[in-house]
């Protein structure tokens, strides 16, 4: 936020943080994900414990950042465009952008 708002003087009115769940496993545990190497196991199966401790390393990093701007909405909005290609985030966000 500082590289935007910085200079210009203006606040921003809201802040848009995404995450994905494998990110908030590697926030939360240190995970990683080396180029041309099997993903590890707990990369890719259910494991609740790690996106908690995700959560806290990332997530409410991010939200107290947001508070001292007085931005942001603190809610959480669940994304599943990705299962049909996307176009579901178009009908939806069409109308936000025109």
């Amino acid at each position: 936020m500082n590289i935007k708002c910085r200079y210009s003087g203006s606040t921003p009115h809201c802040a848009v943080v995404v995450a994905t769940i494998r990110g908030l496993k590697m926030q939360g545990d240190g995970l990683e994900i080396v180029a041309g190497k099997p993903r590890s196991n707990a990369c890719i199966t259910e494991n609740v414990a790690l996106v908690e401790a995700g959560y806290v390393n990332f997530g409410q990093a991010y939200i107290s950042n947001t508070k001292v701007y007085g931005a942001g909405a603190y809610d959480a909005v669940i994304c599943i465009h990705h299962a049909d290609d996307g176009r579901a985030a178009v009908s939806h966000f069409l109308p936000l952008v025109l």
